[in-house]
């Protein structure tokens, strides 16, 4: 049975114990590269020369079944721009900004008017993630490509995955000439690919969370002193100052994805005050799709159906005569992050309260830009199938099913635990 959101005093006195018990380690990150504050709009981080475990003897990879979110992009709505805009403006009309306020108003506008015309598009960078991640699987995989040549790709209609997807699979393309590939988008893969949650009650739940956690726990003395001649003056020129200071803070998030405007304004906040923002958007989206204690079932039910499609693939991929190399899947953050929740994937197989997720789950480590799940399936000669998931480009598990060996399982396992949990 689902739990309704916690009084608000009870939920108060559990945020600002979290954040206190986090900030040990968050906000020592955030000095060293505040840039993890970005939250879902971090980055895709570059996994380096990760080693991969070898598969057993005699296995070779045969398929891959993948789901790979967009790549970094420009805002998906103007809403995040304005109570920052009229803030800004209203305040440097009545010459209260600072000088530093003044370079703070420069570059928030130029990532603003860069955005006209380009709402929820990919990126430059967003594109070259896509054809690096590609690229890696060929370099690693490419013996799938070789013995087979088809591959069945299905896209969001919505572009950013399109341009993603365009990318991904021309860098396949231009390492395996030989590859035949389907492409299908539209509304009713969404369905699956990335099924939209419909429960009015837990939205409000965590739009109160957000609420009453920022009124609670967000100070903004120092960005206004900072920024502002007159702190007092420019305050009482606000409508709302938590959320104009929260726009300010949602613009700067978006500025490495921007990458080619060279713009900070993460460089403003203090520490303090950054990593409280941070916080505060970390947890809410955990809390509506990351598999929370409060929510869980909830992010849990649009996830049956992915799954779903992925063990259906994957029998037919693996049914004798087959030439499926792959199956590539490009969606979106609210479609991947249910998935790993529902597979209980390795850092996601604890259920955490929304308020304190903050102390065991990121979500600039756990669905960045680019996001994505790689499952890559090996045979032997006797005909036994083997399967190693790679979440984020790197080796995961899953503690609920049985090991072959190292970060290899049994297919029959897999797939009867797949079968169970997407029927629950």
């Amino acid at each position: 049975m689902l739990k309704t959101f916690r009084p608000l005093l009870v939920s108060v006195i559990l945020i600002l114990a979290g954040i206190s018990a986090f900030g040990q380690t968050y906000l020592d990150l955030i000095r060293e590269n505040p840039e993890v504050a970005s939250w879902a709009f971090y980055t895709y981080p570059d996994p380096g020369n990760v080693t991969l475990t070898k598969a057993p003897k005699g296995f070779h990879p045969i398929y891959i079944s993948h789901y790979g979110r967009h790549g970094s992009r420009y805002h998906a709505s103007e809403s995040f721009f304005i109570q920052g805009k009229e803030g800004l403006q209203k305040i440097k009309d009545a010459g209260l900004l600072s000088p530093t306020g003044e370079s703070l108003y420069r570059e928030f506008f130029k990532v603003v008017n860069e955005h006209d015309g380009m709402i929820g598009m990919l990126s430059p960078l967003g594109a070259r993630e896509h054809r690096a991640i590609a690229q890696r699987m060929y370099d690693r995989f490419g013996e799938v490509f070789k013995k087979r040549s088809e591959v069945d790709i299905v896209s969001s209609p919505i572009q950013r995955c399109i341009i993603s997807m365009s990318n991904f699979t021309f860098t396949l393309k231009d390492n395996a000439p030989n590859l035949q590939y389907t492409y299908s988008t539209g509304d009713r893969y969404m369905a699956y690919i990335c099924k939209e949650i419909d429960n009015p009650e837990m939205f409000a739940a965590t739009g109160e969370y957000e609420r009453s956690t920022r009124e609670a726990t967000c100070r903004y003395d120092k960005l206004f002193s900072s920024i502002f001649t007159s702190p007092e003056k420019a305050e009482a020129l606000l409508d709302d100052p938590q959320l104009f200071v929260r726009s300010v803070f949602l613009t700067g998030c978006i500025c490495d994805c921007l990458d080619f405007l060279d713009t900070d304004i993460f460089k403003y906040f203090d520490p303090e005050e950054l990593a409280q923002q941070a916080t505060i958007r970390n947890n809410k989206f955990y809390g509506e799709y990351g598999g929370s204690k409060e929510w869980g079932d909830v992010s849990d039910e649009v996830a049956h159906d992915l799954l779903k499609d992925f063990i259906a693939k994957a029998d037919a991929a693996l049914a004798p005569g087959s030439g499926r190399a792959a199956d590539l899947r490009f969606g979106h953050d609210s479609g991947l992050l249910p998935l790993m929740g529902l597979l209980k994937i390795d850092g996601m197989d604890v259920r955490y309260p929304m308020a304190t997720a903050q102390d065991s789950w990121s979500c600039h480590e756990h669905m960045p830009m680019a996001s994505n799940f790689q499952m890559i399936f090996y045979r032997n000669r006797k005909g036994e199938t083997l399967v190693k998931m790679l979440f984020n480009e790197k080796e995961t598990a899953i503690k609920a099913v049985p090991a072959y060996s190292g970060p290899y399982y049994r297919w029959e396992d897999l797939r009867d635990y797949f079968v169970r949990i997407s029927s629950d």
